[in-house]
C-alpha cells in the first residue's frame, strides 16, 4: 500500500498484484501477449487482458483472448470476458444470427492484434482484438470491439472478414477512429 498525495488531498493507492495466469488459460494454452491497466470497466477497476495460444492440432491451432479485473474488496482477480469460451449472438450473412464462441478451438489460428482505444467522450476505454480464422483450408478474419454497457463487458461489434485484417487507432483519445484493412 502506498499513501500518495499533498496535504490535505492524500489518498491510499493499493497496489495490485499480477494475475496469476496459470489459473485462468485454458490447458496447456501459453501466453501470447498481455495489457495490464486496461480501463475498460471506469476509475475504479482495473482490467487486465491476456492473449493465448494452445497447443497445434491438425484443427490448427486454436487461440484465446480473456480480461481479468480485480476486485478490490476480494482482494482477487476474477474473468470478466472469454472470448473462446463465452457465447455470444453473432449476425452471420444475411439476417442468420446464432450463439456462439468469438474465438472457436477448432478454428481459430491467431490472434493478430489487440489494442485500447476511446472512440467517444462518454465512453469509456474499449477493447479492440483481430483474429485469424482458419476453418478448412480456406483463410478470413474477424474483428471485434469489446466495450462496458449496462454493468458488463459486451461485444459491441463483431465483423467476419474475407481475409485477416490489420486494425489500427486514427485520432487522439476521446476521439478515436478505427480503422480495418486486410492483411497482406
Amino acid at each position: 500500500m502506498t499513501l500518495s498525495g499533498v496535504g490535505a488531498s492524500a489518498y491510499l493507492v493499493r497496489q495490485v498484484p499480477t494475475p496469476d495466469l496459470s489459473s485462468f488459460l485454458p490447458e496447456g494454452y501459453t501466453v501470447a501477449g498481455q495489457i495490464a491497466g486496461a480501463n475498460l470497466l471506469g476509475a475504479a477497476a482495473t482490467e487486465y487482458v491476456v492473449w493465448s495460444n494452445g497447443p497445434i492440432s491438425n484443427a490448427g491451432r486454436p487461440a484465446d483472448l480473456q480480461v481479468l479485473s480485480w476486485d478490490r474488496s476480494a482482494a482477487r482477480w476474477n474473468l470478466l470476458f472469454d472470448a473462446g469460451r463465452d457465447m455470444e449472438q453473432i449476425r452471420g450473412p444475411g439476417p442468420s444470427v446464432s450463439a456462439q464462441s468469438l474465438l472457436p478451438s477448432d478454428a481459430t489460428d491467431d490472434v493478430l492484434q489487440v489494442m485500447r482505444l476511446q472512440m467517444h467522450p462518454a465512453v469509456q476505454e474499449q477493447l479492440v482484438f483481430s483474429v485469424s480464422v482458419r476453418p478448412g483450408n480456406h483463410a478470413s478474419g474477424g474483428v471485434c470491439v469489446l466495450d462496458y454497457e449496462s454493468g458488463g463487458l459486451d461485444v459491441g461489434f463483431w465483423q467476419f472478414l474475407q481475409r485477416p485484417a490489420r486494425i489500427a487507432a486514427r485520432g487522439q483519445v476521446p476521439n478515436q477512429e478505427l480503422e480495418i484493412s486486410h492483411r497482406g
